[in-house]
């Protein structure tokens, strides 16, 4: 319980008009996921990096590891919507997190190869579980949401509200 005193509680209102880099805890309710950027990004397998595509050549570089060709590993990149009595929000569920929330790796929802992509209407339907519940999101206000007025709010921390 000391750890929550370090963040302050919130409304997404409030989040949405902060101007300085803070560190709060919203209560809120996943309202839909937002697929327009995808529900996965892919990374290299030794160093856990995000690894960017070569369109002329349709492949994958890892610029950390300076490789053309690197072993890739999909990972979560949730866009969640939230909402609570005072308005809402995206906030940004990374890999580590999402996986601990859906109790299945992003690998294996994505399919057995990294060229194979699992059927879509699987994932909608496995991913759209957690529509509707409502949990307590640690989340960071960082100088992009506040310099470039981003409303996406990237997730430290989740758990459910039945926890407290």
């Amino acid at each position: 319980m000391l750890y929550l005193t370090l963040f302050t509680d919130c409304t997404i209102t409030l989040c949405l008009l902060d101007i300085q880099r803070e560190r709060y805890i919203v209560m809120c309710t996943i309202a839909a996921i937002d697929y327009d950027i995808g529900w996965y990004y892919m990374s290299c397998k030794i160093c856990w990096k995000r690894v960017l595509l070569v369109p002329s050549d349709h492949m994958y570089y890892c610029a950390k590891c300076n490789n053309y060709r690197p072993q890739l590993l999909p990972r979560y990149n949730l866009q969640l919507v939230v909402l609570d009595n005072t308005g809402h929000a995206k906030f940004l569920l990374l890999d580590n997190l999402a996986e601990e929330l859906l109790g299945i790796s992003c690998g294996v929802l994505y399919g057995s190869s990294a060229d194979q992509i699992e059927d879509p209407v699987v994932v909608h339907s496995f991913l759209s579980k957690l529509i509707g519940e409502t949990y307590f999101c640690k989340i960071v206000i960082e100088e992009q949401n506040f310099l470039l007025n981003c409303q996406t709010f990237k997730v430290l921390e989740i758990f459910p509200t039945y926890e407290f």
